[in-house]
Parts: structure tokens; C-alpha cells; sequence
């Protein structure tokens, strides 16, 4: 997986912001690669609109569409590998077990509302 910094709307990517910042690594103060572009009012408000309108369509799906849907999600955490493990300890400074428990403690909470 590749960090690009850019914001996710509605499945497209957006860096209108002017500001940008990195990451640092919290346990050694180092600065991560990747740039980050600060969203504009225009992006938040943007993505608000398309949340809202994505709500309108999930909200009318069915109990078994929806359970479909948090076992993807699971899926693709789990899917992200030890790429999701590395970056978030690196964001964190928290050890990759660490990490790893609160992957599986989150897939399984999804895993978990699925079946109700």
C-alpha cells in the first residue's frame, strides 16, 4: 500500500489544501515520508455531503447487506497487512503486538456486529 497524503472523498482523491504537515514518530521524534495535505472547508464540507448521501443508501440495505459489509471491512484491515502494523507504531511508538492486538480486537468487533 502507498500513502499518498490526500484526502479519500467519496472514492476520489483530493489536495487542494495549501498546508501541509508529516507524521512524526513519537518514539524517537523522527518524521515520517509521507505529506499530508490539510483538507479545505470545501473538502470537509464535501465529504460531509457525500457521508450523508452514502447514509441514505446503507440506511435502506438489509440486515444480511450490512453484516456483508462489516465482514469486508474486517477483511480489508486484516488485508493491509504488516504495512497497517509498521505505520501505525511508527504513528504511535507503540510496539507492533500492540498493534496487532487492537487490529484484531477492532476486525473482531466488526466480525462480531455483523452477526447480530
Amino acid at each position: 500500500m502507498e500513502l499518498t497524503g490526500k484526502n479519500y472523498i467519496a472514492g476520489l482523491t483530493s489536495s487542494k489544501g495549501k498546508t501541509t504537515f508529516k507524521g512524526v514518530n513519537p518514539s524517537n521524534a523522527t518524521e515520517l515520508p509521507t505529506t499530508f495535505y490539510e483538507a479545505t472547508p470545501e473538502e470537509v464540507n464535501e465529504a460531509a455531503v457525500k457521508g450523508n448521501e452514502a447514509f441514505a443508501v446503507y440506511r435502506k440495505k438489509s440486515g444480511m447487506e450490512k453484516a456483508v459489509f462489516l465482514d469486508a471491512i474486517a477483511a480489508e484491515i486484516n488485508n493491509l497487512g504488516h504495512f497497517l502494523i509498521e505505520r501505525c507504531s511508527a504513528e504511535t511508538g507503540l510496539p507492533p503486538a500492540r498493534i496487532e492486538s487492537e487490529r484484531a480486537r477492532t476486525t473482531g468487533q466488526l466480525q462480531l456486529f455483523s452477526t447480530v
